[in-house]
């Protein structure tokens, strides 16, 4: 699901939540109206990085069916076994949706690469590659996303 966020000042204010891809399901229609309401009048600060940006959108990825309990989220976060596409925080959470520029420093080649923080858009050029336009900014994450498993303290 994608949720843009506009530039206000130095806040980033929450649009309207969509789900990203073409074939929407039932259960994505539940977990939209979910992410509509949790996200309604939210905001966060605008960085230095974001430079003149003036949209950010964040691709959030859900777990389906959503996990019934704590032992079911707890199972989630300490999974080594894939998931969601591993990527943006751990194996559980989504591919990459983002792009920025590679660059192969040999050849002297610039190119489209998926990552988890950068732009919402890259176009492949001979030899390179043309962000842009740059303003979307673009995150990829999941409210299960792990880097390393639990902690016990």
């Amino acid at each position: 699901m994608l949720v843009p966020y506009e530039r206000n000042g130095n806040r980033w204010v929450a649009g309207t939540p969509r789900v990203s891809p073409a074939t929407a399901t039932a259960q994505d229609d539940v977990a939209l109206r979910c992410l509509q309401e949790a996200v309604r009048n939210t905001s966060f600060a605008v960085e230095q990085s974001d430079a003149e940006a003036k949209e950010f959108h964040v691709n959030w990825s859900f777990p389906v069916p959503w996990p019934k309990d704590f032992q079911e989220v707890a199972a989630l976060m300490i999974s080594t076994g894939g998931g969601g596409g591993g990527g943006c925080g751990g194996p559980e959470a989504p591919a990459p949706a983002c792009f920025d520029c590679g660059f192969i420093p040999f050849l002297g080649w610039s190119y489209c690469k998926k990552v988890c923080a950068g732009y919402s858009t890259c176009t492949a050029e001979a030899n390179g590659c043309r962000l842009g336009p740059i303003r979307p900014r673009c995150a990829t994450v999941s409210p299960f996303g792990n880097q390393g498993g639990i902690v016990r303290y």
